[in-house]
């Protein structure tokens, strides 16, 4: 089963937002990856709902440099 992969790190000096980085990852070797569309698709999606959801989180005291999710792919 591959996996979407979200992570947020510290804002690199002298900028506002942190930074995020996003990948599609394989858990086993002869695992199907979803294609590149669908990977696209579901990164522009998950990026979107998921900074929403690190600013609520933010204002309830939570560290948004210190974030990662893990969304598994169904094959």
């Amino acid at each position: 089963m591959s996996k979407l992969i979200y992570r947020t790190k510290s804002p690199k000096r002298g900028w506002v937002f942190n930074e995020s980085f996003m990948t599609h990852e394989r858990t086993k070797t002869f695992e199907q990856m979803p294609s590149n569309e669908i990977q696209k698709e579901a990164m522009e999606l998950v990026g979107a709902k998921l900074r929403e959801l690190i600013q609520e989180l933010d204002k309830l005291g939570y560290d948004p440099t210190k974030v990662r999710f893990q969304i598994h792919f169904k094959d």
